[in-house]
């Protein structure tokens, strides 16, 4: 959804064994998977705050293991499977 409305035509995948791909389309999408970072001392050296710096988007999988590098106007959602499994919640929360 996210990376056809930034007009990206390439298959998006899980960065989970490069931690981040990188996707180009209207802007750039940084796609990043911290799943492998077991704390967020982890997700330090992984230079995040050139990626919120960069002026693109940067979309974060187990956001959580970033907590405290994560900017103050992030948008944070969170998915949840519906008995039907074909269907999905989204609830959306910001900070500013």
């Amino acid at each position: 959804g996210m990376a056809l409305a930034l007009g990206i035509q390439q298959p998006v995948t899980s960065p989970t064994f490069t931690l981040v791909n990188r996707y180009e389309g209207k802007t750039t999408l940084y796609h990043v998977d911290l799943y492998r970072m077991n704390n967020v001392e982890d997700t330090y050296g992984i230079g995040l705050e050139e990626y919120f710096e960069s002026g693109n988007i940067t979309a974060i999988e187990w956001a959580e293991r970033a907590e405290g590098l994560l900017p103050s106007n992030a948008a944070h959602l969170w998915f949840k499977t519906l008995p039907d499994p074909t269907h999905r919640s989204v609830t959306v929360e910001c900070e500013e």
